[in-house]
């Protein structure tokens, strides 16, 4: 009798064993899982962010547009951004800003420097503004034609797209490469060459 109650209570006491070792590695590995997922879901977000910003060895010009209004330059690329400089709406041609783009990230523009149209003193080195509140215009460096084309690709040689443009319109940017800036105009998208596009806001023939 005592031999098999003492068999009892060794076989009941591997059974709790077992449970507890059961409870114990499910508990851990819902912990696991959730670091993992919580580890997936921030290297996807990095992912994204990633993806979304363009950054150019190759800084290209464009001009503040003068609609009446200040424009903030902050932090990063978002309205919840620090607003670390503001452009004053210029009052004249001469206090007009031309800013120097170095990167893109979805609908804004990273600025490697500003200075006054007619100034070449610094006015911000770094900072965000939004796409929309900067252009430049179509314009042939070589002066040969008056219109300019778009671009599938951002390389030399890529087939050209959609209708000519006319020398001194305005195009929205959306893109930047070495090659040039990703623009829309009208309806039409494609990349503009860095030659046959000016960021001073004044024409060159006026």
């Amino acid at each position: 009798m005592i031999k098999k109650n003492r068999q009892n209570s060794a076989s009941l006491f591997k059974k709790e064993n077992s449970i507890v070792f059961k409870y114990n590695m499910r508990k851990l590995f819902t912990k696991t899982a959730a670091k993992f997922g919580v580890f997936l879901v921030g290297l996807m977000f990095v992912s994204v962010v990633s993806a979304q910003y363009t950054k150019t060895d190759c800084p290209k010009d464009a001009w503040v547009i003068n609609n009446g209004q200040n424009v903030n330059v902050r932090n990063k690329p978002s309205v919840k951004g620090k607003i670390i400089n503001t452009f004053k709406s210029a009052k004249n041609d001469d206090a007009i800003v031309i800013v120097t783009i170095i990167g893109y990230s979805k609908d804004w523009v990273k600025i490697g420097g500003s200075r006054k149209v007619n100034d070449d003193k610094e006015l911000l080195r770094v900072g965000w503004i939004p796409a929309k509140m900067v252009a430049v215009r179509t314009q042939r460096e070589d002066n040969k034609s008056d219109s300019v084309s778009l671009h599938a690709q951002p390389m030399e040689g890529s087939e050209q797209i959609g209708g000519k443009v006319p020398n001194g319109e305005i195009v929205e940017i959306i893109g930047v490469d070495c090659f040039g800036f990703k623009v829309k105009y009208k309806e039409q998208i494609g990349w503009l060459s860095t030659f046959d596009m000016s960021g001073f806001p004044i024409p060159k023939d006026k």
